[in-house]
Formats: C-alpha cells, sequence, structure tokens
C-alpha cells in the first residue's frame, strides 16, 4: 500500500477494484484515502485514474478543503441532538438490530455497533417524511414515489427520475433549517434535472436564502458526524469480595 506525506501527516493510499458500477470515487476514511476504480476498466486507464485521483485528494487536503468527516459515538448513557431535539441514549446488547425511539430516550440494540445509521433513519423517517411533504405541497405540487433516509457519507441527498427521494442520516444532526434547504434542492430536481438557472431559480422562489445554507454545509461539512454505535459494556462478575 503506498503512503504519502501531506502537511506532516501520513496517509495510506488503498486502492479497491470494484465489481459493479462505471465510476471512480476516492475519499478520506478513517485517515486513509480510499481510491475506488472499475475493475472493467482497462490497466492503462486504471492507472490514470488511479493518479488523477490521488493527486486531487492530496491539493484538497493540502488546502483543507478534504477533512476527515466527525464520527459521532453513541454510547450508553451519553446524549445526543437529532432534528433540533435532545435525546437520551440507551445501548442494549442484542444479536438483532433495532433502534426504537421511546419520548425523549433512543434505545439502540447491537451485537457490534453496526447498521445503527440506516436503523436510526427508519426511526426518523416518518418525522422527515412529513416535512419533506409539507414543503413539496407548499412549493412544488410533484409527484414523490418514495423518501428515505441512508447513511450516505458524501452525497446529502439524491432525486431519481421516478421521484425517489433519499436523504443522508448525517442531515439528522443539522439545524432543521438545513435539512429544509437539502429537502427543497432534491424537490425542485422533481421538475429540473439539472443545476441550470431554472432549477436555481426555483430553489430561490422556495427559499430565498438558499446560498447561506449551502454555504453553512460546505463549511461545516466535516463536522456533521457519521453514526458509530458504542455498546454497553458487559457486566462483569464481582471479585475480591470481602
Amino acid at each position: 500500500m503506498e503512503t504519502v506525506h501531506i502537511n506532516g501527516k501520513e496517509y495510506p493510499v488503498e486502492l479497491i477494484l470494484k465489481n459493479r458500477g462505471r465510476s471512480a470515487s476516492a475519499r478520506l476514511r478513517d485517515g486513509k484515502i480510499v481510491i475506488r476504480i472499475p475493475k472493467r476498466a482497462p490497466e492503462s486507464e486504471r492507472t490514470k485514474i488511479y493518479e488523477n485521483l490521488r493527486a486531487r485528494c492530496i491539493r484538497s487536503i493540502e488546502k483543507g478543503r478534504w477533512r476527515e468527516k466527525k464520527k459521532l459515538k453513541l454510547e450508553h448513557g451519553g446524549k445526543v441532538q437529532i432534528l433540533g431535539k435532545e435525546y437520551e441514549v440507551k445501548v442494549i446488547e442484542g444479536k438483532n438490530r433495532k433502534v426504537k425511539i421511546d419520548g425523549n430516550m433512543i434505545i439502540a440494540r447491537t451485537p457490534d455497533g453496526n447498521g445503527i445509521a440506516e436503523r436510526l433513519g427508519r426511526a426518523f423517517l416518518p418525522e422527515v417524511e412529513k416535512r419533506t411533504r409539507e414543503l413539496n405541497a407548499t412549493h412544488f405540487n410533484s409527484e414523490i414515489a418514495s423518501i428515505s433516509l441512508r447513511n450516505n457519507r458524501m452525497r446529502w441527498g439524491s432525486c431519481g427520475r421516478d421521484g425517489r427521494i433519499s436523504l443522508s442520516t448525517r442531515l439528522l444532526f443539522t439545524p432543521p433549517e438545513i435539512l429544509d434547504y437539502v429537502i427543497v434542492h432534491e424537490l425542485a430536481h422533481t421538475k429540473v434535472k439539472s443545476h441550470g438557472e431554472r432549477f436555481w431559480g426555483l430553489v430561490a422562489k422556495a427559499m430565498p436564502d438558499h446560498a447561506d445554507k449551502r454555504a453553512w454545509l460546505r463549511k461545516n461539512d466535516s463536522e456533521i458526524p457519521t453514526i458509530v454505535c458504542r455498546p454497553k459494556p458487559p457486566r462483569t462478575a464481582a471479585s475480591g469480595a470481602i
């Protein structure tokens, strides 16, 4: 594995040849630059793609535009702000992963801490779905096939040609008005797929200060966390009793 030195810090560079998809990507993850390239690409083309993505990553890290995203640990007994409301966290060890909202408490069941982001998304989906349909009724009146929350680390949202809207679970940890902006952005895509003048006109009509919201997301991107769950420590038998 190759290693590069950037601003006095060492970063391993991992190359992954993926079997699915046609696009290449790169991200900073756990202190490592991870570059994914389609396996079907010719070897000479893979080399060019790798070198290009590596160079872009180095420039981004050097200029401070690309920083590793903060990880939020859902720890037993901890507290977390979601959609502007504070919740206490209770983590239970169990075979089946499950997240339940009980008043001001988030109850997470997990054997290893994985898979919690998606389940947290499912738990809060009704609230996000309600807000999406309210904004749609007020500004767009579009046909929406479905609304989902996914553990997307790189994209805030997407809108398919069939009207399927997907939002990142990271948005649960942003102020409500920022979530509203991303929802409006994706709803505008139900009318216009490209980011042209007509598209931004629709966004501005629904949210005149949308540029401020976009700037906030760019500035705070690395501080908006992805989700990690830390199970409650197992109970140990008492020893040395007197």
